[in-house]
């Protein structure tokens, strides 16, 4: 149960940085991504997809490691804790991203909100959020940051083979100054949540 818990929570994270990180990295990155509006879709759907199913997933595998009772009493007590607001986060974000991925009248805004549902996931459970609202906001901000890189890796390479060499040249110059910006951001974050 132990691994397949790791396994589990790995499949929630990967899905979690791909699914909120590609409309968070999509809002920053703009007009300039109009070529990846239809090629993003997918992939946004499936890590909303994998991130609802590993939600579940990690939810009934917590039940089963606590004994395996799977009473109303039970399942109240989870769903009251951190862990429950964090699985609610994860579903409704993860919902909402899919259903809005292909939707060309949906303002990318939602979609972005939609992902930092998600991450808020991560704020407001484990040893962060078991500190003080500071150090979960710091870990929310880390975590934001490195989903936003990982999105937009994601979205340069689906872009980078339809596109024009130009096109892609500007995106690439864009992403990088964004980068920097955002990866000392996930950095300092980071050095916070260590010292606090």
């Amino acid at each position: 149960l132990e691994l397949l818990a790791a396994a589990t929570k790995l499949l929630l994270y990967v899905s979690a940085f791909a699914g909120a990180g590609m409309p968070l990295a999509a809002a920053s990155l703009g007009a300039r991504l109009t070529v990846l509006r239809c090629s993003a879709t997918g992939l946004m759907r499936i890590s909303a997809a994998g991130v609802m199913l590993s939600s579940i997933a990690v939810l009934v595998l917590l039940v089963l490691r606590l004994g395996g009772d799977f009473s109303s009493s039970t399942l109240l007590i989870i769903l009251d804790s951190p862990t429950g607001v964090a699985v609610a986060l994860q579903l409704v974000g993860a919902l909402a991203l899919f259903l809005t991925a292909g939707m060309a009248t949906v303002p990318g805004w939602l979609r972005a909100a939609s992902g930092l549902a998600i991450l808020a996931s991560f704020g407001v459970n484990g040893h962060a959020a078991s500190i003080s609202l500071t150090a979960a906001s710091l870990a929310w901000a880390h975590v934001c940051a490195g989903a936003w890189w990982f999105g937009a890796v994601l979205l340069l390479l689906r872009v980078s083979k339809p596109s024009e060499l130009q096109q892609f040249r500007q995106l690439v110059e864009t992403f990088s100054t964004q980068a920097l910006v955002l990866v000392g951001l996930l950095v300092a974050a980071g050095a916070c949540l260590v010292l606090t």
